[in-house]
């Protein structure tokens, strides 16, 4: 009677579901960079943007049915792609949305320039984007987020320690 066989290696399958490159999940790029691309339609076609009743400039997220404010959500997405550009050695590309944000947080006109320029660098964003692998990319917004909240508490104390 033969020996039975052997079975070899177990079978481990390996979870790769974050280290697809975004490039394979188009759905998630479009998602971060509609509402930006949106906003310049809205000024390129009208010169107008929606704002808040305190004049601030506002986004409607279509999946969710939510209003956000529009600098800040800027100004989160240019930090989470400087800090990227730091950390892969890649050429900062955001400047021309810095200026943009800067403008309509101050409410100044935006030129021809201004929105060409961003547009460009929503470009450049993208194609990053698509080079970043799910994973890192989830990483990369925490970091931002936790940025975020540890200057917000420092803020608060700082009110504290004036009050």
């Amino acid at each position: 009677m033969p020996k039975s066989k052997s079975r070899g290696k177990a079978y481990s399958p390996k979870s790769r579901a974050g280290q697809v490159k975004l490039r394979a999940q188009p759905w998630k790029i479009h998602a971060v960079f509609e509402p930006v691309e949106a906003i310049l339609d809205e000024i390129e076609l009208s010169g107008m943007v929606s704002v808040t009743e305190e004049g601030k400039p506002i986004f409607s997220e279509l999946a969710h049915n939510d209003v956000y404010e529009f600098v800040p959500s800027l100004c989160g997405l240019i930090d989470a792609f400087d800090l990227h550009a730091e950390r892969n050695a890649l050429p900062i590309v955001t400047n021309a949305l810095k200026t943009v944000c800067v403008k309509l947080d101050k409410g100044q006109m935006l030129d021809q320039f201004d929105l060409a320029g961003a547009r460009e660098s929503i470009a450049a964003l993208k194609k990053q984007s698509g080079d970043m692998e799910a994973d890192y990319a989830y990483r990369l917004i925490r970091d931002i987020q936790i940025k975020f909240e540890l200057e917000a508490q420092q803020e608060r104390a700082q009110l504290r320690e004036a009050a």
